[in-house]
């Protein structure tokens, strides 16, 4: 790729680019053999409850260790 050529690339945005670069992709898939996914804009599985439930676990378990240390340094700077 000569610089003119990626001068050209320098002014587009990151959507620019990703449009760019699956145009590219679904032209070489129609010309080939080979198949074009199109996975979107990686939005995250929603239905995926399991880890969801993981996260909210995980997250739930810190929160509360926190809030009882938290507590406890509060409960020790208190005066008397």
């Amino acid at each position: 790729m000569d610089v003119l050529t990626l001068r050209e690339y320098e002014s587009l945005s990151p959507f620019e680019i990703k449009d760019f670069l699956a145009k590219a992709a679904l032209k070489t898939s129609k010309a080939g053999s080979t198949a074009y996914l199109n996975a979107g804009r990686g939005n995250p599985n929603w239905i995926a409850t399991e880890p969801r439930e993981a996260f909210f676990l995980l997250g739930q378990g810190y929160r509360m260790a926190e809030a009882n240390r938290a507590a406890q340094i509060a409960a020790h700077r208190r005066p008397a």
